[in-house]
């Protein structure tokens, strides 16, 4: 399963409009911004675990983090989601989060016709909800 299937299906499968209704966005415009921050979020999930330092950080991120619930129902607790969802890009990108959040948040802005500060904000939402959807996935096998 890739990012973008695990993002879709939070919140029963309404991933994109779960979020794009927290932010006053059509789904379209949020799946736009998903597909922008996406591969950069893999390749930050990549690195991680390439090396035993980094698979242990996400394992401690994963055994640590109580994100199920925001794959479920993403706008429940907004706060309490980016926050975690923070932590998360914290964990794969540390000093370079504002630079690369900098950077997604101006090219899903052109993507998707949304102003850069929201989708900014979009990002560490998007992060909490593939965390959730992971551990969601982790807890059924």
């Amino acid at each position: 399963m890739n990012l973008t299937d695990l993002l879709k299906g939070a919140a029963g499968g309404d991933g994109f409009g779960a979020l794009a209704r927290q932010y006053g966005a059509t789904p379209d415009q949020a799946m736009g911004v998903a597909q922008t921050a996406l591969p950069t979020l893999s390749a930050g999930l990549k690195r991680m675990a390439e090396s035993p330092d980094g698979l242990m950080q996400l394992a401690g991120m994963f055994r640590d983090t109580d994100a199920e619930a925001v794959a479920d129902a993403p706008d429940a607790a907004p706060e309490a989601a980016a926050a975690t969802g923070g932590k998360f890009l914290d964990t794969l990108f540390g000093d370079a989060r504002p630079q690369i959040e900098q950077e997604l948040a101006a090219r899903g802005a052109e993507r998707s016709g949304l102003d850069p500060s929201a989708v900014g904000s979009m990002l560490p939402m998007i992060a909490s909800m593939i965390l959730g959807r992971f551990q969601k996935s982790e807890s059924a096998d």
